[in-house]
């Protein structure tokens, strides 16, 4: 893959998972420009969050396109926030990239919790919901997920206050 700025780009992925969708949705794969969030052309410095990072595919090309650009990348699903952390290694911008397995909550929230890892769905093809497995919260009001974990939350104004940032330049939620 290449950046939305065509820079080479790298993603460990796991078979039978969105994974790769994911990367290829917001990076140019193949020739085709899937650039989702208009990244192309942007010129960015200072702060982005990337909330709902899962495994890197928006905060690593961020950090990559820009090399002024501090990127905070919160993720719910333990697997997922590791797999950030080694995508942002692999492609040489784990400096830059903070990425913290954390629940993504209003201003005060102290904890909130993560559930993923589904495998049956009612009315939904268990292909699909096997691919989404390491999605969290999908179906947050249905019992049965695999995991079921709690973890600190965090909220955009803490974020803003733990690492003293006084603006941000792009919020991808």
């Amino acid at each position: 893959l290449t950046t939305p700025d065509g820079r080479a780009v790298a993603f460990d992925v796991r078979d039978g998972t969105n994974d790769a969708n994911i990367a290829t949705a917001v990076n140019v794969w193949d020739g085709h420009v899937n650039d989702e969030y208009r990244m192309r052309g942007r010129v960015l410095s200072g702060w982005a969050m990337d909330v709902g990072a899962h495994i890197g595919g928006v905060a690593v090309p961020l950090a990559m396109d820009h090399p002024n650009l501090r990127v905070i990348a919160v993720e719910g699903v333990p697997e997922n926030a590791e797999l950030c952390r080694q995508n942002a290694e692999r492609n040489g911008v784990a400096d830059r990239v903070i990425v913290l397995n954390a629940f993504a909550a209003a201003p005060g929230t102290l904890t909130g919790v993560c559930n993923y890892g589904y495998t049956r769905v009612a009315d939904t093809a268990d292909a699909y919901v096997s691919a989404h497995r390491f999605i969290g919260n999908t179906w947050p009001d249905l019992a049965g997920p695999e995991f079921s974990v709690e973890m600190p939350a965090v909220s955009i104004d803490g974020l803003m206050q733990t690492y003293d940032i006084a603006e941000v330049d792009l919020i991808k939620i």
